[in-house]
């Protein structure tokens, strides 16, 4: 990038010097982005669709629908946005973020041949409270139950009525837009007993992010405990993703 600025900005020869071109990099805090690895496949399918598209009607159509898209996207991160900022404001408002983590396989063997055994799968639905910034980790393995509607919502329950104080009375839930574990009659039935049951809780909303676009806070939690089972030895048991993912931080707490 040095080389290419002072090809392009060269001045009776005089270069900048890479020490000066570093020090303006950093005092800008400019930074290279990363190559994305979670796009929207909506985007995908829309951008790829128009380098094939043949007509300038279909292609205004496509264009139209993309940027709907976009649209609806700016709208959820603003959102999502304007809940964080109404739960750091007032003590009667919590805002809650989940997300099941990719599937911890046990034992944690790196063999080929271990690969295509049958291996027992522990399961992580994390809950990050925004106000707080405490983690919750609701961890079981298969051999006790999967990961269906039933699992999350039983997880959700328990986090209301174990973690959220009774001075709050409004609940925002932020999650993707998963219907067999999100998006569904049984979630929507367990907020329904949490408002009869619940000493202070009067209003739960449930906001579905746009997949591809909005970042949750659940997946930099992910990232540490990935970070962490990458320096780990060879764990045998489900115990032992319980004990790793305790020791993350301060704030990762396992249930």
């Amino acid at each position: 990038m040095l080389k290419m600025f002072n090809e392009k900005y060269k001045i009776d020869n005089f270069e900048v010097s890479y020490s000066s071109y570093y020090r303006i990099f950093k005092t800008c805090n400019l930074k290279f982005k990363q190559p994305s690895a979670d796009t929207c496949a909506t985007c995908d399918e829309l951008v790829t669709q128009l380098k094939c598209v043949k007509t300038e009607t279909e292609k205004i159509k496509l264009k139209e629908k993309h940027e709907l898209h976009l649209r609806k996207a700016d709208a959820a991160y603003q959102l999502k946005r304007e809940m964080k900022s109404a739960a750091k404001d007032s003590e009667s408002v919590r805002r809650l973020i989940f997300d099941l983590e990719q599937v911890f396989s046990t034992p944690s063997v790196t063999c080929g041949k271990a690969y295509y055994l049958r291996q027992l799968s522990v399961y992580n639905l994390t809950i990050v409270d925004s106000k707080t910034n405490v983690t919750s980790n609701y961890m079981w393995h298969k051999g006790e139950a999967g990961r269906g509607a039933t699992e999350i919502a039983s997880c959700l329950y328990k986090h209301f009525m174990d973690e959220v104080p009774n001075t709050v009375t409004h609940v925002n839930l932020c999650s993707d837009c998963c219907t067999g574990q999100n998006r569904n009659s049984i979630i929507a039935g367990m907020f329904q007993i949490v408002l009869a049951l619940h000493p202070s809780i009067k209003q739960i909303d449930h906001v579905f992010l746009v997949p591809g676009h909005t970042r949750l806070e659940c997946d930099s939690r992910h990232s540490r405990i990935e970070a962490k089972k990458n320096k780990a030895g060879l764990i045998s048991v489900p115990s032992g993703w319980y004990e790793l993912v305790s020791s993350v931080g301060e704030k990762y707490n396992v249930i």
